[in-house]
């Protein structure tokens, strides 16, 4: 590791509980370890639904066929709820929220007000991370700012913004979404 440093277990011991040191990496065996993988989880998928105007959060583009563009920078927006693939979102343990295996994402990381939310590879940065707090809001922790639907109308791209908890950016989420 960059530090130098290694998880050590000086007894080399198989005991529950042995107490572990960061000692200086030495290459003996003690302070090897494995993972432990534990099994596939299914992430809940479902519509979110916007409560000012019972729109659904939609990838630009998409049909009840398709997901829409998976085009980095494609649209997200509000629109009328129709159960298309596009409307159907993926939860992930993670924190993103993904339609297709591509994320919802902050346009460049922003944190200014108005900033556009696009459909993007995923990619493992805060942009692409979300909590769902008790106050509805989709809330992005790495820009402190919040998904606002800000023109109401279908087929409008939805935006950051600082979080004022009003009605245009609260959201209902599947009952299965655990924030």
């Amino acid at each position: 590791p960059e530090s130098g440093m290694c998880l050590d277990d000086t007894g080399s011991s198989t005991t529950n509980g042995t107490q572990l040191q960061i000692y200086v990496c030495s290459g003996r065996t003690s302070g090897t370890w494995s993972t432990l993988v534990r099994p596939t989880e299914t992430a809940p998928v479902g519509t979110i639904v916007g409560n000012s105007t019972g729109h659904c959060v939609s990838n630009a583009g998409g049909s009840a066929t398709s997901i829409g563009s998976t085009a980095d920078g494609n649209h997200i927006e509000a629109d009328t709820c129709a159960g298309y693939l596009s409307q159907q979102w993926t939860f992930n343990p993670n924190g993103t929220i993904t339609v297709g295996g591509y994320c919802i994402d902050n346009t460049n990381s922003a944190t200014t007000s108005d900033n556009p939310i696009q459909l993007h590879t995923c990619n493992g940065t805060g942009a692409q991370v979300w909590t769902h707090p008790d106050n509805g809001t989709f809330y992005n922790p790495a820009a402190g700012m919040c998904i606002e639907d800000s023109n109401g109308n279908a087929g409008v791209q939805l935006v950051l913004e600082t979080c004022t908890y009003n009605a245009n950016q609260t959201w209902a989420y599947p009952d299965t979404y655990n924030r």
